[in-house]
């Protein structure tokens, strides 16, 4: 059985397969994402921007693919939720991801949480955005299961506006915390996971193309090593139940 949760990066594609299935599908494919033990995640937004952006529109029937493909794969795949009027139309739909992440502008709508909340059961990652503090406190987090955890993003691509020790006065309402990288110094996720995110979650696209999240998008190539990095740094925050620490120096001869 796959474990669901056991992954330190989410890959985002978003809408950054500007509406073709095949292009997402490559994006799978050509990635090597199967091989790094990461999740992935695709996103649909609230029913008023595909009106405006049919361009960006999958069919209910593509994204039911786009998790058949994951799960052959064994990759944890979710889908990331605008403030969509009818949540219950995907599920009747057969869309059933592993989990499930809301984008900020829907955890600012407390009735579409609720209906989230109505129509799903799977691991939910909240992403507070500029949500009140008191609001998550009293709104979000009595809803939350014990597998759910919020996310911590910074909605400008700039360095210094990161606000990271957000991550710890969030973990100190006793849920855990990840870190949702919008910067374009893709190197603030490696502190975040020093402060105290447990997942990273990144876009991704072909940036060959004109991608909606272009700027702070990960090229499919740097992705291995960016992962790989995110391992590394999870690791080291990691408590050792031994004792004794291991110490192994090898000098210059």
């Amino acid at each position: 059985m796959r474990d669901l949760s056991n992954w330190n990066v989410c890959l985002e594609v978003g809408i950054n397969h500007l509406g073709s299935y095949s292009l997402l599908e490559n994006v799978i494919k050509d990635s090597s994402i199967a091989e790094l033990g990461v999740s992935i995640t695709v996103q649909i937004k609230e029913e008023d921007f595909y009106k405006a952006n049919k361009n960006f529109y999958l069919t209910l029937d593509e994204h039911r693919r786009f998790l058949e493909l994951c799960r052959s794969m064994k990759i944890p795949c979710g889908l990331a939720l605008g403030p969509l009027t009818d949540v219950q139309a995907l599920k009747n739909g057969g869309l059933e991801p592993d989990f499930i992440k809301t984008l900020s502008i829907s955890t600012e709508d407390i009735n579409f949480i609720k209906r989230l909340y109505g129509a799903y059961d799977c691991p939910k990652y909240i992403s507070v955005g500029l949500s009140a503090t008191d609001y998550i406190k009293d709104e979000i987090i009595p809803l939350m299961n014990k597998n759910d955890m919020l996310i911590y993003t910074c909605l400008t691509h700039s360095s210094q506006d990161q606000n990271l020790p957000e991550i710890v006065a969030l973990k100190e309402f006793g849920v855990p915390v990840c870190f949702g990288l919008h910067a374009i110094d893709k190197e603030i996720a490696f502190t975040a996971i020093g402060v105290g995110a447990e997942k990273i979650f990144v876009y991704i696209g072909n940036k060959k193309l004109d991608l909606p999240d272009y700027d702070h998008a990960l090229d499919l190539a740097e992705i291995p090593q960016f992962t790989q990095k995110i391992d590394r740094c999870v690791g080291a925050m990691k408590h050792s139940k031994s004792k004794t620490k291991r110490v192994v120096i090898d000098f210059v001869k």
